[in-house]
Parts: C-alpha cells; sequence; structure tokens
C-alpha cells in the first residue's frame, strides 16, 4: 500500500502528470481579496503537495494518524495564513517537518517497512528490494534517514534539504553520502 493519498482528478478530465516535480511548477496561491476561488486554489496545492508530505511525515512520526493528523494541520495554517515562498519545496517540507516532529512526540516507534513508506512505487520495484531497503532505512541514523528520503524519493537538492532540516549543504551532502555507505552496507551489494 503507498503511502500517498488519492488526490482528485484535475477539473479538465486530463490525467495528471506525477512526473512533474510540483516543486519547479506549484507556489502557494497569494490571499485574494476578491471572490477567485481561494479555496480552489488550497484544494490545488493540496492535490500537487499532499501525497509526498505525507510520505515524509509518516517517516517521520513512524504512525500514519498522527502524520495524516499532522498533515492537516499544516493545511489549516496554510489556508489561514498563505505564506509567501521563494522556495515552496523547501518552505512545505520544512513546515511539515516541524508539525510532523511536534505530534511525533507521543508516537509510539514503528518501522518503516511497517509504514509501507518505501513501497514499489509504478517503477515496478521489487517488493522484496523495497522492505529490505525499508529494513535498511530503518538502522540509519534519524538525520540520515531523512536526508535519503528527502532526497532520493522526493527528490529535494542537498540545498533544500539543508534548509527542510536546518542545516548547510555540506552537512545534508555528508549525511547523504553516509547513509549511501551503510545503505550500500545492509544491502549486501544491491544499488543503494
Amino acid at each position: 500500500m503507498d503511502a500517498r493519498p488519492r488526490s482528485r482528478a484535475p477539473a479538465d478530465g486530463s490525467e495528471a502528470d506525477r512526473s512533474v516535480n510540483p516543486a519547479r511548477t506549484r507556489t502557494v496561491p497569494p490571499r485574494s481579496g476578491g471572490a477567485s476561488g481561494a479555496p480552489e486554489d488550497l484544494a490545488a496545492l493540496y492535490d500537487a503537495w499532499a501525497g509526498r508530505l505525507l510520505g515524509y511525515m509518516i517517516a517521520l512520526t513512524r504512525d500514519r494518524h498522527a502524520a495524516e493528523d499532522a498533515l492537516q494541520n499544516l493545511f489549516v495554517k496554510l489556508a489561514a495564513s498563505r505564506p509567501a515562498m521563494d522556495d515552496p519545496a523547501a518552505y512545505l517540507f520544512g513546515a511539515a517537518r516541524n508539525e510532523a516532529l511536534r505530534a511525533s512526540r507521543r508516537r509510539p516507534e514503528r518501522s518503516l517497512a511497517e509504514l509501507d513508506v518505501v513501497a514499489p512505487r509504478a517503477t515496478g520495484a521489487d517488493p522484496d528490494e523495497a522492505r529490505a531497503l525499508a529494513a535498511a532505512l530503518d538502522r540509519l541514523p534519524a538525520e540520515q534517514a531523512e536526508v535519503v528520503i528527502l532526497h532520493a524519493f522526493e527528490g529535494l537538492t542537498f540545498a533544500e534539504v539543508g534548509r527542510v532540516t536546518g542545516v548547510s549543504l555540506d552537512t545534508a551532502a555528508s549525511r547523504w553520502r553516509y547513509a549511501l555507505e551503510k545503505l550500500r552496507g545492509e544491502l549486501g551489494g544491491r544499488d543503494a
């Protein structure tokens, strides 16, 4: 089961292209004083980002329900404030991180494999390999696992990962390098 919620189909009836990185194509809609559909703008923002943010939040909280609650809190706050963003990916993942960490203070620890965070994607990944990767990620230090999830699974640059996690670009890149070394060792020669 994929950790991403199902989103509505686009209003024009076309199939959504999930291969497009919304970090490069979407921003938080500005507040609108008129009747020009602020709720629809927020719905479009949710459709574009919620699945990716939820997967990340589940990885941080290790609790799907807590992550869903945290995601809802995040979008309630976005609806109320409509912040300006220079880098939507870094802003949204950073806000998601803060909400998830707030929610995780009360959580029991569960494995990533148990939560299907590293689920076989539409690319046809082998389910056994996905479980092995999730188990290996569980054994990484939390800071390294977080960098792997943001960089490898969510496509954020090291600069964006650094902004999300509050570390420098060099620290994010170092955590990635250390994580890859450990994953290669854990996965016994499989591609990490």
